[in-house]
């Protein structure tokens, strides 16, 4: 996010603003949007911070999903996400996991998951 922002503030609004010569309605325009994409900055490097926090950041997100769904909402949500991959993508997503949670997968939880039809 940052460098998209920074990226405006280099090369958008200054090419912008040269196209708008002459017309000092749209360039009044191109002020007041200037105005506004600074005020965005700080809130930018704000959520930077708390996402760089790992006591409050993605990895306590990651920890509070965890706790939240558990192992059951494992059982549900990995199979979900499979749905509809073709045996090579879903060989690739499940192929970053460890041994154990991709025989769980594969072999429990995925045969589990079709045999309920939820959608029907």
């Amino acid at each position: 996010m940052h460098h998209h922002h920074t990226g405006k503030d280099i090369a958008l609004w200054p090419r912008v603003r040269t196209h708008l010569e002459g017309r000092p309605d749209d360039l009044a325009l191109l002020d007041v949007m200037e105005a506004e994409h600074v005020r965005i900055g700080p809130t930018i490097e704000d959520i930077d911070a708390a996402a760089a926090d790992n006591a409050s950041g993605p990895a306590a997100f990651s920890s509070q999903q965890q706790k939240s769904v558990g192992i059951w909402g494992a059982a549900e949500f990995f199979p979900y996400i499979l749905t509809g991959a073709d045996t090579e993508r879903s060989a690739q997503a499940v192929g970053i996991f460890p041994l154990p949670l991709r025989m769980l997968i594969r072999r429990v939880w995925q045969p589990r998951y079709s045999r309920r039809q939820r959608w029907s």
